[in-house]
């Protein structure tokens, strides 16, 4: 089966899941939380024109029925914008332990990794 983004409405909010997540993450930045990310009921339309313009297939489910579908068969841009949403995810995570492990170290040394990364940008 061809790949679709699976948007699924819970209450007041439409999530997405695992892979799916990751295509949501790299077209519209949505942060990922346990596997998943969200947005509310009156962004699903921006949420919709935006995987049309990139050419990803999606389904809509409600009370476990689809509502609505686009397939876009052979052009579906799915897999590309997974692979950038895994990446962006990587990166962050790997910001976000630099940062961390700079915020562990005395000011001597952060002070020391600056003017490297100075030298290096500048040079």
């Amino acid at each position: 089966m061809k790949e679709h983004v699976k948007i699924r409405r819970q209450g007041k909010f439409y999530t997405a899941y695992e892979k799916d997540a990751y295509v949501l993450h790299a077209i519209a930045n949505y942060k990922i939380s346990k596997g998943r990310v969200g947005f509310p009921i009156n962004v699903l339309g921006k949420v919709q024109n935006t995987l049309e313009d990139k050419k990803i297939s999606y389904v809509i489910i409600e009370k476990d029925e689809e509502v609505e579908k686009k397939d876009y068969k052979n052009v579906n841009q799915y897999q590309k914008y997974l692979e950038r949403g895994i990446k962006s995810c990587e990166d962050k995570k790997r910001e976000e332990d630099l940062i961390e492990k700079i915020k562990s170290l005395p000011s001597y040394k952060i002070k020391k990794i600056m003017e490297y990364i100075n030298e290096v940008i500048y040079e």
